[in-house]
């Protein structure tokens, strides 16, 4: 009842919350249809239908204050994007678009040298929970097959920060696979599979070295003094959309209130 609760909340703040519920409801619901124990039938019979009914919720408020031009604008930049699967398409346009959609995880979104390699071993360690832990393998990957099937469906872009909250789910699955190449390794010899271990975290530590946040630092009071300095009655101040935020934060200490630009 807990969790249902929180998911009713979650999902009038969060699309992201959606597509995690939905994810993991169904994990839930074929994780009682694999065991079909009591434990396993009473979030499916409780949790689940309260998380459906949020989530339809959520949608029809996001359509009833959604514009029919901002949806048709949003579905042209995210298909331009390759945040949908392009339509129509061949099986191997698919193939590249899903092999990009998902080394985006360790690529774009985490910048690791050889992205691919930890693709693959995400996949490989989806494989490994199954065997070990099937319960942990589906709520990982229940969110992440309801994402890509919504991209496919062109209704929720699987693209770089829309998709970020599965980002977790794709490195434990990557830890898991570099868990068990190192066990199967020191079952040999120790040091080997320390080793194995020891060069998996290379790439993750080296594109933080590499890459280290804050990733760049927006200098907007030095700009907002100059503006100040230099404006003469007349002037008419244009704020660039991306910029807002800032110019909202520190404008008014420059004589820029929220009425005075466009």
């Amino acid at each position: 009842v807990a969790a249902g609760i929180i998911g009713c909340v979650a999902a009038l703040f969060s699309q992201a919350a959606v597509m995690a519920m939905a994810g993991i409801g169904a994990a839930l619901t074929l994780r009682w249809v694999l065991v079909r124990d009591a434990a396993a039938r009473r979030p499916v019979l409780v949790t689940v239908p309260m998380w459906a009914a949020a989530s339809l919720a959520g949608l029809l408020v996001a359509m009833r204050y959604t514009s029919a031009e901002t949806m048709s604008f949003m579905h042209q930049f995210w298909r331009q994007r390759l945040g949908f699967l392009p339509l129509p398409t061949s099986a191997g346009g698919f193939a590249f678009w899903a092999r990009e959609r998902f080394v985006q995880f360790f690529g774009a979104m985490s910048g690791y040298p050889w992205p691919a390699l930890y693709t693959l071993l995400a996949a490989l360690g989806f494989i490994v929970l199954w065997k070990r832990r099937r319960d942990a393998a589906l709520i990982l990957l229940g969110p992440i097959a309801v994402t890509f099937l919504a991209a496919i469906a062109q209704q929720y872009p699987f693209r770089v920060r829309l998709v970020l909250f599965l980002l977790p789910a794709m490195l434990l699955a990557a830890g898991a696979a570099v868990g068990w190449i190192s066990e199967r390794l020191a079952s040999t010899n120790s040091a080997l599979g320390a080793a194995a271990a020891f060069a998996a975290l290379v790439p993750p530590v080296a594109a933080i070295m590499m890459k280290p946040p804050p990733y760049a630092v927006e200098q907007f009071k030095p700009v907002l003094a100059y503006v100040q300095a230099h404006r003469r009655d007349g002037d008419r101040v244009y704020v660039f959309s991306n910029a807002y935020e800032g110019v909202a934060r520190y404008g008014p200490r420059y004589g820029l209130t929220s009425g005075a630009y466009v």
